[in-house]
């Protein structure tokens, strides 16, 4: 925590006799692994990790980021009590958080599960993504409020907000196929982006109606309420940006530039790629437009997510501030600058949102 504490914001730390945040990542993390190899496996210790993970992270070590969170999803199963049946009652709500908040960080930063397969020639293995989605028991149940005894303006709202946390974790993998050139095209019924599109569908179906934009009515609540309350709007407003990110990264044009070298002839008509720009268009623009409103309630973003939903955000609206719409390319220049105001801000606090402005040669 205070290696976390220090990256973010030294100025309200006395420096006088601590060390380097570095310095006490190794020191937890010597803790933390000293626990590990004499079997005394606790749910601090795999918060301690999960922790590490998350610092690690923040400062742009993806790898060793990955590393810790592999580590900790495996040390969940030999905590205490794990072998009994994992959605009883008996499950900590400690344990239950562990668990949750180890699946939401593995769906930003983690490595996609892969198999190593010989599908014909032994000189040409590969990695197979594990994509089914077939029920094989039950699990450890997200944590709720009343078992908590916590008194929470928007119900569960962190828990509600793990069905998205999964949706984004494959979108990561879909942008890794389409650079890779092995995605199928979009429009196709048994494409990555059809099966996406579906499962987002799904989600916001399936969300409950009192955690909904228009139920919430966030752009009306007095910042004073929002600041009290920032524990529950912090993890809905992320809610709300991963659901439009999700649409830019899918609808995104840059992405399908490696369709540029196929024959015209079978990149399709015209109407699937309106339909996409309108999506983009739409989506990247409620993304600056929760920016906006959080600034105007004071909700300060720590989240280095928030900065790469504006930084992708950010790539669309420079993308129409060419257009010869004058309109278009008015708003796209202001919701332009509210994107990369937020990106440049983070920056000043986390090393990884760092090389969202300054990316490394």
């Amino acid at each position: 925590m205070l290696a976390l504490s220090m990256i973010y914001n030294t100025e309200d730390i006395p420096m006088d006799n601590l060390q380097s945040p570095d310095s006490y990542n190794k020191i937890a993390r010597r803790g933390a692994m000293l626990k590990v190899a004499e079997g005394r496996v606790t749910i601090r210790c795999a918060q301690a990790l999960c922790l590490l993970a998350y610092y690690n992270f923040i400062v742009g070590n993806i790898p060793m980021a990955g590393f810790d969170i592999a580590t900790v999803q495996n040390m969940v199963h030999l905590l205490p009590g794990s072998e009994r049946n994992p959605s009883s009652s008996a499950v900590s709500q400690d344990k239950s958080r562990l668990f949750w908040s180890i699946q939401c960080l593995s769906s930003s930063c983690g490595r996609p599960v892969l198999l190593p397969s010989i599908p014909t020639s032994i000189d040409a293995p590969q990695m197979l993504t594990v994509e089914t989605r077939d029920s094989l028991g039950s699990c450890i149940p997200a944590p709720k409020a009343t078992d908590s005894g916590l008194r929470e303006t928007l119900v569960d709202v962190w828990s509600q907000s793990l069905k998205i946390c999964e949706l984004w974790s494959d979108v990561r993998l879909y942008v890794a196929k389409c650079f890779e050139g092995l995605a199928k095209r979009p429009w196709h019924p048994d494409s990555d982006y059809t099966r996406l599109c579906s499962r987002l569908l799904e989600v916001e179906m399936i969300w409950p109606i009192s955690l909904s934009y228009n139920a919430t009515k966030f752009p009306e609540i007095s910042p004073l309420e929002v600041e009290n309350n920032r524990m529950d709007w912090l993890p809905w407003l992320r809610v709300q940006m991963t659901y439009h990110t999700i649409h830019c990264v899918l609808n995104h044009p840059s992405l399908y530039t490696v369709m540029a070298e196929t024959p015209k002839s079978r990149l399709g008509g015209d109407s699937f790629w309106r339909a996409s720009y309108l999506k983009a268009l739409r989506h990247c623009t409620w993304v600056s437009r929760l920016i906006r409103t959080a600034e105007e309630k004071s909700l300060r973003l720590a989240d280095p997510f928030f900065a790469q939903a504006a930084a992708i955000a950010s790539t669309l609206h420079l993308y129409w501030t060419r257009t010869n719409d004058s309109q278009l390319q008015a708003s796209s220049v202001r919701n332009l600058e509210v994107c990369r105001n937020l990106v440049r801000e983070m920056a000043t606090c986390w090393p990884v949102c760092k090389t969202i402005v300054c990316p490394p040669t």
